[in-house]
């Protein structure tokens, strides 16, 4: 290709063109015609790139929404098919605490106190109920809780507990405590003083700490799912984000969960 014909057109054909004499300026004026096509179409290129890594960027960002929005969904569906009427439950319980109060006044109290725990468990997992409550009310739910395990084995539920600091002093997601104490009586070793389940319950000008840690049992150990651990945590970064560490430790046939929070 030469610019040629008195400058007012392009030659087109073979690399070596006869009969037509060389001039530098012809030469030139190619080269320049040349390089303004290529940078045209470097220019058309990259804009065109630029256009189609827009549209995937908006695609993928669609694909996240539908995405979240069908988690979502799903999550909604989920909550609300294990959602148990409150009105329900007030009506069972209060029959059975009446059935009880004259017969045996003692299961009447007791079903009264898991009324309460039931109540404060449903409370905790509305997605419309508080999202933090005083650190002190959780220990009285969770000890009511052990209570009435208590009362329904012949197995001793051996506990140490070591409490710091002022507990109305403040708050934390409900059930934080529960759902550790829960866990460490599911899987722990609960009729060994030597291996007493060991929780720890430390509130700060600063810091809240939460440890639970229990000896593993043997054979009889249902299964671990860990899905209330990581239920658990999901609900503690929605409130916390950042501000917080769970920690999770199983070495030597202990096993211990530890949870610190900033404040």
């Amino acid at each position: 290709m030469m610019y040629g014909n008195q400058y007012t057109g392009l030659l087109y054909g073979a690399y070596v063109v006869s009969d037509y004499p060389f001039s530098i300026r012809e030469f030139l004026q190619t080269l320049l015609i040349m390089h303004g096509h290529f940078t045209i179409l470097a220019i058309l290129y990259n804009e065109y790139d630029r256009r189609i890594c827009e549209v995937k960027n908006k695609l993928e960002q669609m694909r996240q929404r539908i995405s979240a929005q069908q988690q979502r969904d799903k999550f909604e569906y989920i909550t609300l098919a294990e959602q148990v009427s409150a009105h329900t439950m007030v009506n069972v319980f209060q029959y059975l605490k009446m059935h009880f109060v004259h017969d045996s006044p003692t299961l009447s109290h007791q079903i009264n106190k898991l009324y309460e725990v039931m109540m404060y468990y449903m409370q905790s997992h509305d997605a419309n109920g508080p999202q933090s409550i005083l650190c002190s009310v959780e220990l009285d739910k969770v000890q009511s809780y052990v209570d009435i395990q208590r009362s329904l084995t012949s197995v001793p539920i051996e506990i140490v507990w070591e409490i710091i600091g002022n507990l109305n002093s403040n708050t934390i997601p409900p059930t934080t405590l529960m759902t550790l104490v829960e866990n460490a009586m599911k899987h722990g070793v609960t009729d060994d003083p030597k291996s007493s389940i060991k929780v720890v319950f430390s509130v700060l000008c600063d810091q809240i700490m939460i440890s639970v840690e229990n000896k593993i049992r043997n054979n009889v150990s249902p299964i671990s799912h860990k899905v209330g651990l990581n239920s658990l945590k999901r609900r503690l970064e929605y409130v916390y984000n950042d501000g917080f560490q769970m920690r999770v430790y199983n070495c030597n046939s202990w096993f211990e969960v530890k949870i610190t929070i900033e404040i």
